[in-house]
């Protein structure tokens, strides 16, 4: 679910638990699963170095799936260090021995992955085969197929088969919004979205190449589509519940070191004001660990089908303009890498620009910064 820094924690608590019991194979599980934590946190140093123990703690037990899934990890790694030669070999080498030993699910995440390094490598043609392989390897993989229509939508763009990109982002984006309405609370479904935008930016990059008499609608649709999908899953839903609060006595003890800390620090006590806001930040890590579990576990899965069809219930340009008052003008807006779009309706008719944007975020984040300086 992209909740990155909490899994870490819970990782390095289970890897320590694990060096005190002498159990090295737990460990090498542990390690390798936090080596992906931390790598999509960008520290990918402290995750090649955790892959390369947990393999040698797989290796010395003589664990085949281990090592494979160690080898699949550090595919994936060198992917993000931009090594698509040695991802390659990685990935080929974790897809045989997982297709020896059984493991699909690994199997098919290795050959994704091989698919990628080959797609960075110029050999799109080989590629496009791998990725159509794992699609159809993933009928009940979800989140497989997501990255696969992905990836052959990555295909058709540098192609320029337009239409089909655009067919296998719509796939990529329907299969993301079916899997993220199923999940329990609105936290996790934004946190879930965290490494998804690629299809929705696609789509909008697409509908700003559109020169049709629906080409304003299209794109209008695009980005709303990519603004909030964790909020339109709830609105579908109806969810208005919460999980769990906190409970008195907790309440009570964090006003209580929230005091003592105010005191050490008029006190001029540095030493003690920092363990008290350490033994704070730790209550409140606990309280928000029980409040997801409780979130998760008391949550209620709407069908599917009821938030994607919701997504789908739009009217047509026509009938937005007229909910439009006279004299007034709505904007949408999105930043695709360096262009900005815009669809601008008004109660006349339904238009859209795009212009360029080169150096906006950081003029923008230069405001923020001024502004913020004020406080």
């Amino acid at each position: 679910l992209n909740l990155l820094p909490e899994a870490v924690c819970l990782y390095e608590e289970t890897i320590r638990s694990c060096t005190a019991l002498d159990a090295p194979v737990e460990r090498a599980w542990a390690e390798t699963q936090r080596s992906l934590a931390v790598s999509r946190l960008g520290d990918l140093a402290s995750a090649a170095a955790g892959l390369q123990s947990a393999r040698e703690l797989f290796a010395a037990d003589e664990n085949r799936v281990g090592m494979a899934l160690a080898d699949l990890r550090s595919a994936a790694l060198l992917l993000q260090m931009n090594d698509p030669a040695a991802a390659l070999q990685r990935a080929d080498t974790a897809s045989a021995a997982l297709r020896e030993t059984g493991v699909d699910g690994w199997r098919v995440e290795a050959d994704l992955h091989a698919a990628q390094a080959l797609a960075d490598l110029g050999n799109v043609d080989a590629a496009r085969r791998r990725y159509q392989q794992a699609l159809d390897d993933t009928q009940d993989l979800p989140e497989m197929r997501a990255v696969c229509h992905v990836g052959l939508g990555e295909i058709l763009l540098r192609q320029g088969c337009y239409a089909g990109a655009r067919s296998q982002f719509e796939c990529a984006v329907e299969s993301a919004e079916l899997q993220r309405a199923v999940l329990p609370g609105d936290e996790f479904r934004t946190a879930y979205g965290a490494d998804k935008q690629r299809p929705y930016d696609a789509l909008i990059e697409l509908a700003m190449g559109d020169l049709d008499a629906d080409a304003a609608w299209r794109l209008l649709r695009a980005i709303e589509q990519a603004r909030s999908p964790a909020l339109r899953v709830a609105l579908a839903r109806g969810d208005g519940k919460t999980a769990g609060g906190v409970d008195p006595t907790s309440r009570e003890q964090l006003h209580w070191l929230h005091g003592q800390w105010r005191g050490a620090i008029d006190e001029g006590d540095i030493e003690r004001a920092q363990q008290l806001q350490a033994r704070t930040r730790k209550l409140e890590q606990a309280w928000l660990e029980a409040y997801r579990r409780a979130q998760a576990a008391t949550g209620t899965a709407a069908p599917a089908q009821r938030a994607a069809g919701a997504l789908a219930g739009a009217a047509d340009a026509h009938a937005l303009c007229a909910q439009v008052p006279e004299g007034t003008a709505l904007v949408a807006y999105a930043v695709v890498g360096e262009r900005l779009a815009a669809c601008v309706a008004t109660r006349q008719c339904l238009a859209h620009v795009h212009v360029d944007a080169t150096g906006l975020v950081e003029r923008l984040e230069q405001l923020r910064f001024q502004i913020d300086s004020l406080r």
